[in-house]
């Protein structure tokens, strides 16, 4: 189940991506051919669309969300906030 999760939330992700890439491509280049010369236009629009790629999977695959169908729900397994005392040592 959790690797099936997995799959399709970064399969979304994906699929989100490419179709804002494609939503964006043209006013993309015509930005940066005003913008750059053609040469590094054509370079700046694939790092461009690498960029939207990385981002836009790391940031719907969200893994630390699906951590918690993994992790044993006892209190022992729940980690205390770093600013937080220990109750029971006191």
């Amino acid at each position: 189940m959790f690797i099936w999760l997995l799959v399709v939330t970064l399969a979304v992700s994906a699929l989100v991506c490419f179709i804002a890439t494609r939503f964006f491509d043209k006013p993309i280049g015509s930005i940066l051919t005003r913008l750059v010369s053609e040469e590094l236009s054509f370079a700046w629009h694939r790092y461009i669309t690498f960029a939207i790629y990385v981002v836009g999977i790391s940031g719907g695959g969200r893994i630390w969300a699906l951590e918690r169908y993994i992790t044993p729900n006892t209190e022992e397994a729940i980690p205390a906030p770093p600013n937080a005392r220990n109750e029971k040592a006191l």
